[in-house]
């Protein structure tokens, strides 16, 4: 496997793309917010692009601010996340694991299908995983693609099967606006 390429962008990008971070959240809360558990297929899609392309400028921001503007080209979030030093996945995922309620979060899973009479039942339903950050990063990896372009994955047989994750997405959200303001202030600086 090839080593993902790097971009070399002004360091001062960071605060930038931090802003737009935030705004994505902030729109994926909008939506949550003013639907809550009756919102339609459509919003609930919807809400999950905005925390996938959240996480990915908080991962790009905080490595285009450590790094002095190099940054992994792509838009995987596993791989940028994999190239993350062991001190910041640990800093990130303690963060993340402090604001889990002790019995895990509540997860809507809904189903979505166009066919006229509805296909046989799937034999096993997915289980999005939110016990750890690096798991959450793994589900939302491909939350673009499976939300925006979700017919390319719906044939006249098939269902689309996604969950709706407020409380996992707030946890890393907040933990990812926490480790970069720690990184900003120098916490990390004997690290580096």
């Amino acid at each position: 496997m090839k080593p993902p390429k790097e971009v070399v962008v002004p360091i001062a990008a960071h605060a930038f793309a931090i802003e737009k971070a935030r705004t994505f959240y902030k729109v994926a809360r909008t939506i949550s917010t003013s639907s809550g558990i009756d919102m339609t297929d459509a919003e609930m899609l919807t809400y999950r692009v905005n925390p996938s392309f959240a996480t990915e400028l908080y991962l790009k921001t905080l490595v285009v601010s450590a790094r002095g503007g190099r940054v992994t080209k792509g838009h995987s979030l596993m791989q940028l996340y994999a190239g993350y030093p062991k001190f910041l996945k640990d800093c990130i995922e303690h963060r993340y694991l402090a604001q889990r309620p002790e019995a895990g979060w509540q997860i809507t899973m809904r189903a979505l299908t166009f066919r006229d009479s509805p296909p046989p039942v799937p034999s096993e339903s997915p289980a999005p995983q939110y016990a750890s950050f690096q798991q959450l990063v793994a589900t939302l990896n491909n939350a673009f693609e499976g939300s925006r372009y979700f017919y390319e994955h719906l044939t006249d047989k098939d269902w689309q099967i996604y969950d709706y994750s407020p409380g996992p997405v707030e946890a890393a959200m907040t933990a990812l606006d926490a480790t970069y303001e720690f990184h900003r202030a120098g916490g990390f600086a004997a690290k580096n």
